[in-house]
């Protein structure tokens, strides 16, 4: 039988998380919400053959598959603005104009470098950073070996940390 309040649970508690990771991975605020849409209906057909405490990983496996699927039908190859969790704008209301402009141009140039990440280390990478999923979910939601989850991270960090090497 289909509980009502258990959808709403699930949908209230994760709607946020997933809709930051299919911005993050499409960079297009109108794109992320029809991800988020699909994989809610989704969530909604499919409630009754999934386990209530393993949810979690089903949803953030179906966005991350819209996602893919998404990006390789638009063939996604420029970059968009996207604007992360945290607003560099207000954390650095106290100081000077030309530390919130470093700390934006700083901001953006991450930013543009998570996308430049190579698929599957941005998945990795912004399910482990941004949505704090741990190695093992990572791997249920992508399909992937825990020890390539590991792997995947060690790139996309060491990448980013070569790429942002001259703003250390």
């Amino acid at each position: 039988m289909f509980d009502e309040k258990k959808y709403r649970i699930l949908v209230h508690k994760y709607k946020n998380s997933l809709y930051n990771y299919a911005f993050l991975m499409l960079h297009n605020d109108m794109d992320a919400d029809d991800i988020v849409q699909e994989a809610l209906i989704r969530l909604w057909k499919n409630f009754e053959s999934i386990k209530f405490f393993s949810a979690h990983i089903w949803i953030f496996r179906t966005t991350h598959n819209l996602c893919v699927d998404s990006l390789r039908r638009k063939k996604v190859n420029m970059f968009r603005e996207i604007e992360l969790k945290e607003n560099l704008a207000e954390s650095s209301a106290s100081v000077g104009p030309e530390k919130q402009l470093v700390d934006k141009e700083l901001a953006e140039n991450v930013r543009k470098k998570i996308f430049e990440l190579k698929e599957p280390e941005r998945s990795v990478f912004i399910l482990y950073h941004y949505e704090q999923i741990k190695y093992s979910g990572i791997s249920e939601i992508l399909s992937i070996p825990e020890n390539s989850v590991k792997v995947y991270l060690h790139r996309a960090r060491k990448t980013l940390h070569n790429s942002l090497k001259c703003y250390v």
